[in-house]
């Protein structure tokens, strides 16, 4: 109304003053400042609502969605696993893909995404978010750009979600073990474009349906996987550790490394909801630890009134001697070598392979291990992180330990391909962190019931897979209807991990009040969540919840 009356009045002096230059500027100002005073949006959110959508009583799924007076952002789009361990892992395996299929929510209604972190269970869902109508910015720290790009590359290949596919029937090639593969498309890439229509054949549904439909494996095409992750790219802002932006008016984030991968980082969201108050809230995302032989540890959050807590550990408290563990690892590795074994290192691409590289080349240089010894790792993902590693030895952009920028090779050098005859006494590291894909499934007929084998479980294992079913002794390992005999050795590590434990939580949890502060608990499974909730309200914590998926947290005000 306030608006109309301004409009009228500004129209009417000009009618009257139309000879006049000096009164029609005056109805002019007048006008436009009636104008933007109207336009100008509240600085307050006074709605304010939190949800988790995604990593709410499980692990993965990292997504949480917050709803303000301003608009919706999202903290975390990320990938769901078959988690748990209750039902047979192909079953869990299906429900994870039908989550992957799908974000719950508008996602043209989003406006920002605020990214903790480069693993896919953080960020694997961005390219679908985009492709369901997402047009606004993704916020993440310079490392994780850097990382997030190689990250997608593959995720968006061979993400079995549906699309419809096309391929040419000329494309159609025969693999060194007589099956049939060929380059599919789901997007209208150059290559694409050049398939005649009487030889185009397409068809609608995941990939594992279609290419049994087909009778043809599926090589995704690269073009159409960069178009997706170009798609992304083109909307994500880097901002540095500590620098504090306004990303929505009246909400501010500031990013604070949280010592888990490089990039990783803790989000402080602070909300103001009237004259001189605000929610400040707190996002951990995956917290590290002081184990880690890259990188150091995070510092202690930063104050707030709530708290979204990772408890991937639970109330478990690790008690390692990581330095005797390291010397256990590397002459463990010299052992099997000097033997005329092959030590096979199951690890995923992103972090972990390279604390197994830099541990060889440690090794290495101490003459553990003989520096003619051959290492495989044939990985492009893993190839293309080390090399950014590499590289920010040279920039010094403080993502490592210093100690680590007085190293010209801190990383073992490598051969990007699978080990051939007449190789047989090497180091294989396979970026199938679980054994449960892509060539690890063949590996395992040559290598399991061979004694010379030694397995090294460097990570998480899920029960259900090759690697699970390793740890917990298994004298056969059933998987994609065969069934292996092992007769490798199989050795266990822990000092690995990224996360924290109970006390390193606890630790980073030294800014909070004990009393006032709000800890929701998520990225943890059922047993983890409750014994971390007991540790922490053992330790004097006052309001601790384990988040519930997609139920609402109010913080609005009247």
């Amino acid at each position: 109304m306030k608006y109309e009356i301004a409009l009228r009045l500004g129209s009417i002096a000009a009618v009257f003053v139309r000879k006049s230059w000096v009164f029609s500027a005056v109805a002019g100002f007048l006008l436009l400042a009636f104008s933007c005073r109207q336009s100008q949006p509240s600085a307050f959110s006074p709605q304010l609502k939190v949800t988790v959508l995604g990593g709410a009583g499980q692990v993965s799924g990292s997504m949480t969605l917050v709803e303000s007076s301003q608009g919706s952002f999202l903290v975390d789009c990320g990938l769901f696993y078959p988690d748990g361990s209750q039902d047979d892992i192909g079953v869990r395996q299906s429900q994870a893909d039908k989550k992957n299929s799908s974000l719950g929510i508008d996602a043209k209604s989003v406006r920002f995404v605020l990214l903790t972190h480069a693993h896919l269970d953080h960020s694997g869902r961005l390219p679908l978010l985009v492709r369901e109508g997402f047009d606004g910015k993704i916020f993440c720290t310079p490392a994780t750009l850097l990382l997030l790009e190689e990250m997608l590359s593959q995720q968006v290949r061979y993400e079995n979600t549906p699309r419809q596919w096309v391929h040419s029937t000329s494309s159609i090639k025969q693999g060194e073990d007589g099956s049939s593969y060929v380059t599919a498309h789901w997007n209208q890439c150059e290559w694409q474009d050049k398939i005649a229509s009487r030889n185009m054949v397409s068809g609608y549904g995941m990939m594992s349906d279609v290419s049994e439909l087909w009778g043809l494996e599926l090589s995704p095409c690269k073009s159409c996987a960069k178009k997706d992750v170009d798609s992304v790219l083109m909307r994500t802002v880097s901002i540095g550790y500590g620098e504090e932006i306004e990303f929505m008016t009246g909400i501010k984030a500031t990013f604070y490394d949280a010592g888990h991968i490089p990039g990783s980082a803790s989000i402080l969201v602070e909300v103001s909801q009237s004259e001189g108050k605000s929610k400040r809230l707190l996002f951990s995302g995956d917290i590290g630890n002081n184990m880690s032989i890259l990188q150091d540890g995070p510092l202690a959050g930063a104050e707030a009134d709530a708290v979204w807590l990772e408890s991937t550990y639970g109330g478990h408290c690790r008690d390692l001697n990581v330095e005797s563990e390291i010397e256990r690892f590397q002459s463990e590795v010299a052992d099997v070598l000097a033997r005329g074994g092959i030590a096979w290192i199951p690890a995923f691409a992103l972090d972990r392979t390279q604390k197994v590289l830099y541990l060889l080349a440690e090794a290495k240089s101490k003459g553990i291990i003989q520096n003619e010894v051959k290492i495989f790792c044939p990985s492009p993902t893993a190839e293309s992180v080390t090399k950014i590693y590499q590289q920010e030895i040279l920039n010094r952009n403080s993502w490592f330990r210093q100690g680590m920028y007085a190293l010209d090779k801190p990383f073992a050098d490598h051969i990007c391909e699978l080990p051939r005859p007449p190789d047989s006494s090497f180091v294989l590291i396979t970026t199938s962190g679980m054994m449960d894909a892509a060539f690890s499934v063949d590996l395992m007929q040559k290598l399991l019931p061979d004694s010379g084998t030694t397995v090294f479980l460097v990570g998480y294992q899920d029960p259900g897979t090759p690697g699970g079913q390793l740890r917990h002794e298994s004298s056969v390992v059933e998987w994609q209807d065969q069934a292996v005999e092992v007769l490798a050795k199989v050795s266990n590590y822990s000092f690995f991990s990224a996360h924290a434990d109970a006390v390193e939580s606890l630790s980073w949890l030294g800014n909070q009040d004990k009393q006032g502060v709000l800890l929701y608990l998520v990225h943890g499974d059922g047993a983890a969540l409750e014994s971390n909730a007991i540790f922490l309200r053992q330790n004097g914590f006052q309001h601790v919840e384990i988040a519930k998926p997609g139920e609402p947290i109010d913080f609005s005000v009247p």
